[in-house]
Parts: C-alpha cells; structure tokens; sequence
C-alpha cells in the first residue's frame, strides 16, 4: 500500500511540475532560512556550556552606582574580592579564580610578537577544566615561572605542539616554561586565551597601589564554583554585609552595600545575559535572540501556507481524481494518507534542496556573523532530529488541511459536474495570500527602520572629528612611558602630521572612568560623581573640540596639570568641562563657569574653559556631564592627526614604533573604523534582517506566481470569451493584476500598525531616534505591490495573448 502511495506521489510531482517546483523550492528555502536561523540561535546559547561541573560555575558581576549617576553593570570586580570570598564562604564554595587578560609580548628572535595573555590564580583548573595534551593539571600553575599555552599557539610561536619545558619570555621581564599544553577552546566561549600565566601582585601595580589590593579598581574578573548543591540564590541576602565588612572607609555617608552590588551567573548565561562592560568578548543580545527565533518560525509559515494555498488550489483539478477513488471504495483516511505521502515526499525533497542550500550559504553567512555555524550530519545527531522534527512539523502543518479539505469531496456533487470545491476556498486562498504578504511587508519595513537609525547614529555629530586620527595604544607600557614624549615629537616631525594628543581614553571609546565631587565653588554638595577624561595640552585641537568659553590647558602655565610623570600623588590643578555639566554641577552659564572650582575629594580643580557636548562610549549611550583634566601620569593613547592615506601613514608610524620599541608589539588603528566597528552587531542583524525579510518575500512571490498560473488555467475560457468581445490584451492583464493587488494593499494595512508597535519599543534604546515618515511604510508595500506585478502580469499578458480559439473548441 505504501509503495503504491510513492508511485502515486511521485506520478503527481512529475505530472504538475511548475506547481511541484514552486512548492519545492518554497518549502526548501523556508526551511533553510529556519535552520541557518536556528543554528545561529543554538550558537548564541549555548556560549560556555561545554565546562566540565558548568552548572557549579558562576562569574561574579558588579553593579556600582556612583553619587548622582546611573547604575553601572560590569563584570569586572576590584581585586580583593576573589579571595574575601573564599575566606567567607569556602564552605559553600569549592573554589574562587581571578582572572585577568593582557595583551602581551613573547620575544622571538629578537621582536616582540602580540599574544592574549590570561593573568590567573593558582586555582584557576580547580574552576575550568580545559582538556590537557601535555602537563599536569593539578600542578601546571603551582610554581609561578609555570606557564599554560595553547595548541594554536604552540605552533604559532614554536611550530609544534610538544612545547613542554620549553622557555618563553615576556617583553615586561617576565620568563615562564611552559608546564602545560592545552587543546583550543571552541568559538562559543567568553574566553580568548592563548597563554594562561599565574597572578602576581607585582605584575598590577599602578602609581604605587597594588590593583590586586585596591577596591578603587575594578579590572578582575571573579568566578566562583559552588559545591554540589548550593543554590546561588543562597548568597543573595548575604553578600551585602560582606560588602560593607570589607569595603573601605570612605566616610560618613559611603555605605557599601548601598554603593555596590554583587550577583552570582551561571557561567551559560554570561554571554546573554551577563553584564556588557568589562568582559572579554561582546555580549549576545537575547532580543535578538528572540527575534530570530520569530523570523524563523514566520518563514516557515510563509512557506507552509504556500503549500497550503498551492495545494488547496490544485484539490478543485483533482476532484474527479478523488471522487472516482472513493466511488471505487477509497475511505476518507485512504485520500488523507494519499495526500499527506505526497506532501511528505515533497518536503523530503525540500530537506535535500534545503540542507545544498545551507552548504552553499553557511560559509558566506558565518563571514558576516564572524561565527563557525555548521550541520554536523555525523557528530550532531540532535541537529539532525531537530531537522526531521522541522519536516515532520511541516508535514503536518503544510498538508494536513489540504487532505482534510480534499477529502471532504462528494462523490455524487463532483461527478454531476458541479462546483467541485467549497464556496469559501477561494475566499480562504485570498486570506492566506494576505497573511504571507503581511508578514514579509512587516519585516520588510522593519529593517527600513533598523536601517535607516542605524544611519542616523552614524551621522550624528559626535562633538569631534573621528576622520584621519591614528590611535597608538600602549603608551603606558612599561617600556614605553618613559620615551612618550619622545614618540609623539617623532611624529609630529614628519611632514604629514598635523597634531597629535595623549589621553588616557579615545574620545568617544574605551570606556569611562568616574570621580567624586564633594564641592562647587567653594560650596559643599551632595555626593556626585562625573565622568572624568585626562587629556594633554593639544587633546581639543586633535580632535577638533571647540573650546567654547575660556582656554584650554598650556604648559606655559604651571599649574594646570594635576601631577606631573613621576609623582604618584594629584594635587590640584586646572579642569575643563562640557555644557552637560554646567547644569549638573550648577556651574550657571558658560561664561559664568570659568574661574569656578570643583572639588574631588582633597583636590581642587579649576575650571578654565567650556567645551561642546561630546559622545561619550558608543553613539547609543548619548552625551553625559564630563570634566576633562590634565594628568600626564595617566595617558595610555596617542591621537594623531595627519594628511596622507591611511595606510601610508600607518606604515609609518609602525616603522617609528618599531625602531623605537622592538620588543613591544604595535597596536593602532584609525578612529573612523574603531567607532564604525560598534555598529558592526547592529549591521550584522540589520543584514541578516535584510536577507530573510527578502526570503520572505521571495517564498510569497513564488506563492502568488503559481496562484495566479492556477487561477489563469481556471478562468481560460471567460479570458477567451472576453477576447472574442473585443477586450484588448492590456484590459486582461489589469483585471487579473488587480485581482491579485488586493492582497497585497490589505497586507500593507495589516503589517503597518505591527511595525509601528514592535519598532517603537526597539528605538526607545537609543537617545537619538530617526523617527517615522510616511516613506518607511509606502517603499516596503509599493516594492511589494510591484514584485507581485511582475510576478502576476507576466503570466497573465501570455495567457491573454493567446489564441481564444484553443480554450473554446471544446464549446
């Protein structure tokens, strides 16, 4: 019985080809676009879930709200906090690691080489269990000379993996043997390392403080693993007093646990749901996450409904086939089983054509993602059932009404040769028409708006000009601070640099660092804190800031820097401020600011001058009060500005850097890319939008071709019959394209209020929004009226071109 089913399946694939064809490709591309989705998603959520003992895992996050300002979420936390944990709560936990990474210098034959070094505890294989190829786990850092690499990068720096024992020096003085030789880790994980080296406190220290001892800094990554049964929630309630036990005394108003927050997450959901500052890699964002999942489940609809359509439109063609087989005595459950072993055969189809799809895909994809998403047919059987539970899924969705429907016929009502299929069905065809066109006009018109703010931030003006500054990091290197100065006027000697300034920051990147003030104009004030930038005397003429009212910082007077390089301690010294802040210090106007003073703690600052508003981190996050000082032992960036392309200039100054710093590896890039690289997520999920949508799209118009070839076929002999009265072929063609434009004007109407609705809340994230124009919704539906034009009328002008006399002779 079921052979004969195939055969019959089969005969009828053959026998409507263009039909067969349209729902093969429509079901292939739906099912494609839903699993290059899905494998997108399954990558996303499962980052750091291959741990051995995961679940024990978890990374201490920290919120800090400092005076007057929002709250910070960050995954980094200060240094003491590793080991007051395991002190406190060893009996909970089974082990606390610190890390740390730098971007180190491995010296070979006589040049520094870049590599991503992670600075741990001791303990830190107590907590991950990466697999060894060589070494010993339990003693691979116990002597701190003791040094971890990886496979990779073995053979990057010593050509070979069988590396134990062997030497590597650092460009900072540090020599390790290698102790260990460890497999990479998949692309799903927060971490990037390439060596893993043990913590030294005398590896941090900064103007004197050892980090690993200061709570004023927070630059530690904290990860505890929880005995067997210990809920996190059980720290919860704890973890404030042990805040305030420990913190310092910062006086009478500073309470800890009202400062700081401390929270435990699983390991598997640092990447979704961790904190986006101080981490290793850039967060996921699970609104992404859920929107993906979304498009995917609407294509697969789009292409079920396709089906649908197609199919139910066919049962009218196939009536007397039905009736026959039932006059014959074929049950109702025969024709169902009939019908859904064609459809079967049709998705299994689609799943071939699918799965060569993504083979071709994936790799142009994973180029955009910057991800390694993959089938995995032999080694991923859950892939696998996930994809037999997609078709089977599709199935049933795609062709259970259809055989339902077409097994309703009576026998006696067709073979009279009446009306073969239910008054509703072409009313029924029409609404699924709409729906699939609803659906792709609203993603459609959903990634205009993605699009167009992603241009409007980029276009915003961000208080500085990013165009032709080099970066140089680095300058607070060891080996390089002392020749700082030296550096930047062997720049600025050649003929093509205009300026150049040092800052502990990029404008506009990197990150914020935050003072207290206590004071203004001599006047105590509530506790606040200021997002604070030290800049040198050129920072505002590199950039182009403008200083709007009083100066900016001169060496000719002596007492504008805080410090000068050497002294470990500030004293006070003269500050600049942006207009957010005149109102956020109660300066008053600009001009009125100048001369006023604000106080940091113990330290007095003058303000000497007003400058534009600028953006702070990315476009996103706006402008903020800011107070810019003078503070030579803080830089860590060099801008340059400068005349000639940009890889002319990078080569030289990579030359300088080398002559100057050969064991310190370059590191410099130019302003415009870093700060365009931050929408680089967005454009990524704005592309990726952009290519389902018109999939979308594609699957409808397929959809509609094949209706519009069915509905021809039905309606021949009136077209004939029209022709033969005198109706000339452009009078057809309208009739029939106006026929299948309703649709797609009712799917405009449905999709528009959807977009407006969901989009609203997207853009609420951003300060600066592009808003709504009447052509962000008209260009979507007007693109789609006209694709289903061109879909419709060109087979209906060669219908209507046709000779009457074939359709009629049967008359």
């Amino acid at each position: 019985m079921l052979l004969t089913h195939l055969k019959l399946s089969i005969r009828h694939i053959v026998k409507q080809r263009l039909f067969s064809l349209i729902n093969i490709v429509g079901l292939a591309v739906g099912l494609a676009s839903c699993v290059a989705i899905l494998l997108f998603v399954r990558d996303e959520m499962s980052y750091d879930s291959f741990w051995p003992e995961g679940e024990q895992i978890h990374h201490v996050t920290w919120r800090s709200t400092p005076d007057g300002r929002g709250e910070l979420y960050l995954g980094a936390t200060p240094g003491p906090i590793g080991p007051l944990l395991a002190s406190d709560f060893g009996a909970d936990m089974d082990a606390v690691t610190r890390v740390t990474n730098s971007s180190e210098a491995v010296i070979r034959d006589g040049q520094g080489l870049p590599v991503m070094a992670y600075f741990v505890d001791a303990n830190f294989f107590e907590v991950f269990q990466p697999s060894f190829i060589a070494g010993d786990r339990a003693t691979a850092l116990k002597d701190v000379s003791g040094l971890v690499i990886t496979e990779s990068a073995a053979q990057k720096f010593f050509g070979e993996s069988d590396v134990l024992g062997r030497e590597v020096h650092f460009g900072s003085g540090r020599s390790f043997i290698v102790s260990g030789v460890v497999e990479d880790l998949p692309d799903n994980t927060q971490f990037s390392y390439e060596m893993i080296v043990p913590l030294l406190d005398t590896d941090f220290i900064e103007d004197g403080h050892v980090l690993t001892e200061s709570w004023d800094s927070i630059g530690f990554m904290t990860f505890v693993k929880l005995k067997a049964g210990v809920p996190a929630t059980r720290f919860d309630s704890l973890f404030g007093s042990f805040l305030d036990r420990y913190a310092p005394d910062w006086g009478v108003d500073f309470v800890a646990s009202e400062r700081w927050k401390m929270e435990l997450v699983p390991i598997a959901d640092m990447h979704m749901y961790g904190p986006a500052r101080a981490v290793y890699k850039p967060k996921g964002d699970i609104n992404t996450v859920y929107a993906f999942v979304a498009i995917a489940l609407l294509i697969l609809v789009i292409a079920c409904l396709n089906f649908m359509n197609l199919a139910t439109a066919r049962s009218a063609a196939r009536a007397r086939e039905v009736a026959v087989r039932k006059v014959l005595g074929a049950g109702r459950a025969d024709i169902i089983r009939q019908f859904l072993i064609e459809t079967a055969v049709m998705v299994g189809l689609s799943v071939v054509l699918a799965l060569a799809i993504l083979e071709v895909a994936l790799p142009y994809l994973n180029e955009v993602l910057a991800k390694v998403l993959r089938l995995d047919y032999a080694g991923d059987p859950l892939s696998l059932a996930a994809l037999a539970g997609l078709a089977l899924i599709t199935v049933i969705g795609a062709g259970l009404h259809p055989a339902l429907a077409t097994s309703r016929y009576l026998p006696a009502r067709v073979l009279r040769a009446g009306r073969s299929e239910p008054a509703g069905s072409v009313r029924l065809r029409m609404v699924l028409v709409v729906i699939q066109f609803a659906i792709s006009i609203f993603l459609i018109t959903a990634t205009t708006i993605v699009y167009r703010q992603l241009n409007h931030m980029q276009s915003l003006d961000r208080g500085f000009d990013a165009e032709n500054i080099l970066w140089v990091s680095k300058m607070s290197d060891d080996a390089v601070a002392p020749m700082q100065e030296a550096f930047k006027k062997r720049l600025l000697d050649h003929p093509d640099v205009m300026n150049a300034a040092f800052s502990w920051t990029l404008p506009g990147y990197s990150g914020r660092s935050y003072n207290g003030v206590s004071g203004v104009d001599g006047k105590e004030v509530a506790p606040m804190a200021i997002t604070t930038r030290y800049v040198d005397e050129d920072y505002f003429t590199t950039y182009g800031t403008e200083v709007t009212n009083g100066r900016s910082f001169s060496k000719a007077y002596g007492t504008d820097a805080m410090r000068q390089k050497g002294e470990a301690d500030w004293h006070d010294g003269a500050g600049l401020v942006n207009r957010a802040a005149l109102d956020y210090l109660g300066l008053g106007t600009a001009a009125e600011a100048v001369g006023k003073t604000v106080q940091l703690d113990t330290i007095t600052i003058t303000v000497i001058g007003v400058v534009e508003d600028t953006l702070v981190d990315h476009v996103a996050s706006g402008s903020e009060p800011m107070l810019y000082v003078n503070d030579p032992g803080s830089y860590a960036r060099l801008g340059v500005r400068y005349r000639s392309s940009d890889a002319a200039f990078k080569d030289v100054a990579e030359g300088i850097w080398r002559e100057m710093f050969p064991l310190v590896p370059p590191r410099m890039g130019f302003l415009d890319e870093t700060l365009e690289a931050q929408f680089a997520a967005d454009r990524e999920r704005g592309f990726i939008f952009a290519v389902f949508s018109g999939l979308a799209i594609l699957i409808s118009l397929l959809g509609l071709y094949g209706l519009a070839s069915f509905s021809t076929a039905q309606r021949a002999k009136e077209i004939s019959v029209r022709k033969v009265l005198g109706a000339r072929v452009r009078d057809i063609v309208s009739l029939l394209v106006w026929q299948f434009s309703k649709p797609v004007l009712f799917a405009s109407l449905i999709a528009w209020p959807f977009a407006v609705y969901f989009m609203q809340n997207w853009l609420t994230r951003f300060p600066s929004q592009v808003g709504f124009d009447v052509l962000t919704f008209l260009t979507p539906s007007i693109g789609a009226l006209v694709l289903a034009w061109l879909a419709v009328g060109g087979h209906a002008a060669f219908v209507a071109s046709s000779n009457p006399i074939a359709a009629l002779k049967e008359e």
